[in-house]
């Protein structure tokens, strides 16, 4: 075991696990290493083949029971009076569960870990399969559908995040394929078993010899499967580590999360996947791709019964066995497209140089965007004409063999780009996919009857493959800037960076190696000139004027949703200490308690504004910090009157931050989950030095500070030094140009941003809030409504 003592993590900037500072090393951090025979990366082969095999075997049952009761639907709604509609629901809506299930289940595997809540899934799954068995209404029948198909959703939601846990980027072929080889054949048993149960004994039985196969899996995974989240991998090792030695060891998780209600805690988890799914532009393109991919295969799976048992005059027995077809297609392109990734994944990887980047996964989907729609199109006009069988099983073949190998790329694609979200991510992309594979079935009667078999499926190959093309396409050229917006905004969910080894390290266990950060101490880097000019002291216009100058210029206003809202939350922790005496304090010392942060170093400084030349707007409340962290950096004064200046900071800013409705604060708190206004509440009571967060503490201060901190700032810089510029917007271009070193631009000054800009800017970052929580929330209430009304009417 390595000396976890000597173990500092990377920096962090997560939007909800970032509230403490991983840049020193801590002795009672709890972490991985490099070479950590505890991480589920580290374990031998054997260890991750066994737990992926058990994760696989007990998918096998959950996704058996999704078809089972497709040949015997008819028989179902005889015995419970059903019309077709309701039989159909009672089909569909296990997959209506499967869209809601992962949004809870993945989140709570990463709070209590998957093996926990693995268990639970497989008790609450057999129970209410063995419910299903005993319905004698309609009513019985659907709801205990809808409660199965919840347990059976951690299929879903586990199998990509456990996948994720213990097998690295470039293995993500062969782990994914081999994984999915048992639950594909669940697709195609459960249509033959229900079937020949219906036919031979009583359709009740296709739900209790399930039951009695879902107690052996239970069985078999209590015994066999073992935890690989490693934040629960960890916290374990923590609990054992103070019973053993009485000291206070911690991870980030307890760390963060000490003070915080459960309540919080949970809704934090569980509202993750669904702020994914409306903030983060990737997740957004694959959900879009699978739902429409999903939504087109189910009309076609809904109907595949009905087409042999009306069109072909087959028994239901024998209508069962065409979708071994179905799963045979599944099971080729998981086995073909395994190696495929993996092959690709080490060509890419050597093309760029060694650098692996998740759209290294993207050009497998095109190669085979248009097998599905070929299929659908084949499907559609066999079925039309009444050919023989044998041409329609081998087009379902093409169809979900073309739907396999162009999903699974895509699996993985979010796989490398969420890391350590993988479950939430997989949870966001499956619940409109199965939305779709829900609703999409419910006019499947009405579109054939219109278009018929070979119309119907030709439009739907149309729309398939536009969709294959275009959204590849798009993730492939956009998606890493994508991944860097989303990565970079207060909704974030970055690496916390449980080591991931390299295929070598894990060969060449070096007990004595271990993970370090190495600080950047490139003098070169980092911003060039500090730009000492408070809030409304034409920040904008110096911004702009920056940039016409050739330097890059951040200001907050420029993207509101893209500046790193925890850290600078942080950096005002760290440099002002009273905080602590503050609610919301987010530092905890070892005790648990609010204490003060540590002063942020010039690391921590590069983690915001590095990668710029210069930073105005909120940087300039740290310019005292920001002068010893960058010495060789040039300082622009701007200063106004403080009469004229405080009316309009009062007015922009102040009001805008403290003058909101209790809507509003519901909101960006509980919904969007904003940190800005936690960050620049403390940026204003840290640097102003009020005792709470309130207008009125600010306004009796801040005359003396505003004229203290620029008094500072100059006896920092003395103008004797070269380095410093006192500048008046009135001023032009010239002293700026000269103080620089820079040519007069042929353009004029920038004047912008005025109050009615501001203004203006502000009232449209409220609307795009709300307009963000409609998207959030409005969803599932749709569903939940038309579900409801389509039911009952």
């Amino acid at each position: 075991m390595v000396d976890i003592k000597q173990n500092p993590l990377e920096p962090v900037f997560d939007t909800e696990l970032a509230n403490i500072r991983a840049t020193r090393p801590d002795p009672y951090l709890v972490a991985f290493n490099d070479l950590d025979s505890d991480n589920p990366k580290n374990w031998p082969e054997r260890r991750k083949w066994a737990v992926t095999n058990v994760l696989s075997v007990t998918g096998f049952n959950r996704i058996l029971v999704s078809t089972v009761m497709a040949p015997a639907l008819s028989v179902i709604a005889n015995d419970l009076d059903m019309t077709a509609t309701q039989s159909v629901m009672a089909l569909s809506i296990y997959l209506l569960a499967t869209a809601f299930g992962p949004l809870v289940i993945g989140p709570l595997s990463e709070v209590y870990g998957r093996k926990t809540i693995l268990h639970v899934s497989n008790i609450w799954f057999l129970v209410w399969n063995v419910a299903c068995g005993f319905a004698n209404t309609k009513e019985l029948l659907i709801g205990a559908r809808f409660l199965a198909g919840f347990g059976a959703s951690a299929v879903y939601s586990l199998g990509g995040g456990v996948l994720g846990d213990i097998w690295r980027p470039d293995q993500r072929g062969k782990s994914l394929g081999w994984y999915m080889v048992i639950p594909l054949v669940g697709a195609a048993v459960g249509p033959i078993i229900g079937g020949f149960m219906t036919y031979r004994v009583t359709w009740r039985w296709m739900f209790w010899s399930t039951s009695l196969f879902q107690v052996a899996m239970a069985a078999l995974s209590f015994t066999t499967f073992q935890e690989t989240y490693a934040p629960a991998i960890l916290k374990q090792r923590a609990q054992r580590l103070r019973e053993e030695t009485g000291e206070p060891y911690y991870t980030y998780e307890e760390r963060t999360q000490e003070e915080m209600p459960l309540t919080k805690v949970l809704v934090q988890a569980m509202t993750r996947p669904l702020r994914l799914l409306v903030f983060h532009p990737i997740i957004q393109v694959a959900a879009v791709i699978s739902a429409l991919g999903y939504g087109l295969l189910y009309i076609v799976l809904s109907s595949f019964a009905e087409l042999w048992a009306q069109h072909y005059g087959q028994s239901v027995e024998i209508s069962g066995l065409h979708y071994i077809a179905c799963a045979l297609g599944e099971l080729l392109a998981s086995q073909l497209c395994a190696p495929l990734m993996d092959y690709w994944f080490h060509r890419m990887e050597r093309r760029a140089g060694g650098q692996h980047v998740p759209e290294h996964r993207i050009p497998l989907m095109l190669m085979f965007a248009f097998v599905a729609p070929v299929g659908f199109v084949v499907y559609g006009w066999c079925a039309e004409y009444r050919v023989h069988w044998a041409w329609v099983d081998v087009a379902m073949c093409i169809t979900t063999f073309g739907m396999q190998i162009a999903g699974m790329p895509l699996q993985a694609y979010l796989m490398d780009s969420y890391p350590d979200h993988t479950s939430s991510a997989i949870a966001a992309q499956q619940f409109p996919r199965s939305l779709a594979a829900f609703l999409f079935p419910l006019f499947t009667p009405q579109m054939y009857a219109s278009l018929g078999y070979g119309w119907g499926n030709s439009a739907m190959a149309l729309v398939e493959l536009a969709l294959e093309i275009a959204a590849p396409i798009m993730l492939w050229k956009y998606g890493a800037r994508l991944r860097a917006r989303a990565t970079s905004s207060p909704r974030s969910f970055s690496s916390r960076h449980y080591p991931e080894p390299s295929p070598s390290a894990t060969k060449t266990m070096a007990s004595e190696q271990q993970l370090k950060t190495t600080p950047s101490n490139d003098q070169d880097d980092g911003m060039k000139i500090i730009h000492a000019g408070l809030f409304r002291t034409a920040t904008k216009s110096m911004t702009e004027a920056y940039r016409i100058l050739g330097y890059k210029a951040h200001h907050a206003l420029d993207d509101v949703w893209a500046v790193p809202w925890s850290g600078i939350e942080q950096a005002a922790e760290a440099t002002f200490p009273h905080l602590a005496q503050l609610p919301d304090y987010t530092y905890k010392s070892t005790d648990g308690s609010a204490a003060p942060r540590p002063p942020f170093t010039r690391d921590d400084w590069q983690s915001l504004w590095g990668e710029y030349d210069v930073a105005t707007d909120i940087a300039s409340a740290f310019v005292p910090e920001l002068i010893k962290a960058y010495p060789d950096a040039k300082v622009v004064v701007v200063q106004r009157q403080y009469e004229s200046w405080w009316p309009s900071f009062k007015s922009e800013c102040l009001d805008t931050l403290y003058r909101v409705t209790a809507l509003q604060q519901f909101v960006v708190r509980y919904i969007i989950r904003f940190r800005a206004g936690y960050a620049m509440k403390k940026i204003h009571a840290g640097f102003f030095g009020a005792d709470e967060y309130s207008l009125e503490s600010v306004e009796v201060r801040a005359r003396d500070v505003y004229e203290e901190y620029y008094r500072k700032v100059r006896e920092a810089v003395p103008l004797e030094s070269g380095r410093r510029l006192d500048y008046n917007i009135g001023d032009g271009w010239e002293p700026l140009c000269e103080f620089l070193g820079k040519d007069v631009p042929d353009v004029p000054f920038p004047r912008v941003n005025d109050r009615a800009d501001h203004s203006a800017r502000v009232k449209e970052n409220h609307r795009k809030m709300t307009i963000d929580a409609l998207k959030l929330i409005s969803p599932i209430i749709a569903v939940l409504v038309g579900v409801t009304f389509y039911y009952w009417r």
